[in-house]
């Protein structure tokens, strides 16, 4: 009898103890089984594989639009994965033409998560290839709303409102207002930044043949070069008006 409450007793403490493993052995398995074995290591680029896992992410997360524009920097990035025997200089040159992809794409959606995978590439890129490596190769400035320190200004918003109300072409408004938005992101930490900017999108104006047909190209591109040459005065005045610019490229 007493040996019979014994063997009871020991068989309910064998099942309660195998109770409690089973759930803890099954989590095991899945884990490990969860492991993928790392498809890039013959490929001897450190930090590699973390890289794409957040472009993959990236990619599964994006909206259509961007996802089609992410897609053509993955390919070029999958150079990488499919050349044999690249050399180091090769390796750079597949990663530094696929940065302005990434570059365009964060320009186009404002999206800050595409300016830290930049970034991410350029760390990559960095380590990877000390010797190669070229800081003006991966420049980026801020393009969204969590670096704009300063309001746009009164005098760019108008620039904007004359865009809109204009005869201009539907496409080359929509680009030249978005370049001048870009612009205004940009930190006043960066004015030298910000200055060239603005002064590119003049310059960029005057030429445009859509402009040019609307008869607004040099009123506008003035009105951008009078504004920073009002409020950057030592910094403009390094740039020749769009207007002499305009007139050097006819006598070309």
């Amino acid at each position: 009898m007493i040996f019979s409450q014994f063997l009871r007793r020991k068989s309910f403490l064998f099942i309660f103890a195998l109770l409690i493993l089973i759930p803890t052995i099954l989590g095991a398995i899945f884990f490990i089984s969860r492991i993928e074995p790392d498809k890039y290591k013959n490929l001897n680029l450190r930090g590699y594989s973390e890289l794409r896992s957040k472009i993959d992410l990236l990619a599964k997360d994006s909206i259509p639009a961007e996802n089609s524009s992410l897609e053509r920097f993955t390919n070029k990035l999958t150079e990488l994965e499919t050349g044999q025997d690249l050399t180091d200089e090769e390796k750079y040159k597949i990663v530094r033409e696929s940065s302005p992809y990434l570059l365009s794409l964060y320009s186009s959606t404002h999206n800050p998560e595409f300016k830290a995978l930049f970034n991410d590439l350029k760390s990559f890129t960095k380590e990877n290839f000390p010797d190669q490596y070229k800081e003006k190769s991966f420049i980026i400035y801020c393009q969204d709303t969590s670096c704009q320190d300063t309001p746009e200004p009164a005098e760019i918003t108008k620039v904007i409102e004359e865009i809109k109300n204009s005869k201009v072409a539907e496409y080359a408004k929509t680009a030249q207002i978005e370049n001048l938005k870009n612009v205004v992101y940009i930190s006043k930490n960066d004015l030298n930044a910000k200055v060239f900017s603005y002064y590119a999108v003049a310059s960029i104006i005057i030429i445009d043949g859509e402009f040019m047909k609307a008869g607004i190209n040099k009123k506008i591109a003035n009105e951008i070069y009078d504004y920073i040459l009002k409020t950057y005065p030592d910094i403009a005045k390094k740039y020749e008006p769009p207007e002499v610019r305009l007139n050097k490229l006819i006598k070309q």
